[in-house]
């Protein structure tokens, strides 16, 4: 029995009068349109428990489904089937909410690890630079100093990446089958309402400062070093914070966004 068919009779265990043909119809059309975008999913290259938590995510609780294709719930009256099908693992409002603590401090440091990569070749791009002027930063020394920024900044960006103490966990969980209980929605769509309007904010102002920084680069192709001896060095050191700021917004504002997709997906 596919995971698509054990969520259904899970849904359906819910539904009032679920044995009429037209209450079977529904359910039948419904697994179809699961069915499809699971596969599309999958083909996409998502793997199938992943893509499966995903769709049931869009479909939404029991309730919202039943309420979306006007099928009549049983009556308060009537015991529901509380439990979830065990091959399932339920998202409830606790869970929810340490996904995405944990989803915000990972993309933190995803974020400054992304920033760190960026900025490892400003400081011995700018000293060349300045290396070519009065001679007062040698070509040698130049190298020694940029190449001792790279190697230690792609040293902490490579801690950054790799240490992470709860990667087990969570890889596990996300590989797991699972459904977000009301609550934890809830939660979670209140989130986003709270976090969009900064997301927009983060997303223009990185996009701004990589287009700025563009521009400074490209400016610098115009300037004289005889005239200007010190406005390349300038320019590139400027740009280089600009872009890695920059990035470190994006890559953060990206990431938890990601956390709460990936709990309750956003159709908008």
């Amino acid at each position: 029995m596919d995971g698509i068919t054990q969520y259904l009779d899970y849904v359906f265990d819910q539904v009032a009068d679920r044995h009429n043909p037209q209450v079977q119809a529904t359910r039948t059309q419904i697994h179809d349109q699961m069915s499809e975008r699971v596969q599309a999913l999958v083909d996409s290259g998502v793997d199938e428990d992943s893509a499966l938590s995903t769709v049931i995510s869009q479909f939404g609780t029991p309730d919202e489904l039943a309420a979306s294709f006007g099928l009549e719930a049983l009556s308060p009256s009537t015991p529901k089937r509380d439990v979830v099908p065990e091959e399932f693992t339920v998202v409830d409002l606790q869970c929810a909410q340490r996904v995405l603590d944990y989803r915000r401090e990972r993309g933190q440091r995803i974020a400054l690890a992304s920033a760190l990569c960026v900025i490892a070749f400003i400081p011995i791009i700018v000293l060349e630079l300045l290396a070519g002027q009065d001679g007062a930063v040698t070509v040698t020394l130049a190298l020694s100093i940029g190449g001792a920024a790279v190697i230690v900044c792609f040293a902490v960006a490579a801690y950054l990446f790799i240490a992470d103490p709860h990667r087990r966990e969570f890889s596990e969980w996300k590989r797991t089958r699972w459904i977000a209980d009301a609550e934890a929605r809830a939660h979670v769509r209140e989130q986003r309402d709270r976090f969009t309007p900064s997301f927009s904010t983060m997303t223009v102002s990185g996009a701004t400062g990589c287009v700025i920084a563009t521009v400074l680069i490209v400016l610098t192709g115009f300037i004289d070093p005889a005239r200007l001896p010190y406005a390349l060095p300038i320019c590139f050191g400027v740009a280089g914070v600009i872009l890695t700021v920059s990035i470190y917004v994006l890559v953060r504002a990206q990431s938890f966004r990601n956390a709460l997709n990936l709990i309750v997906p956003d159709e908008t």
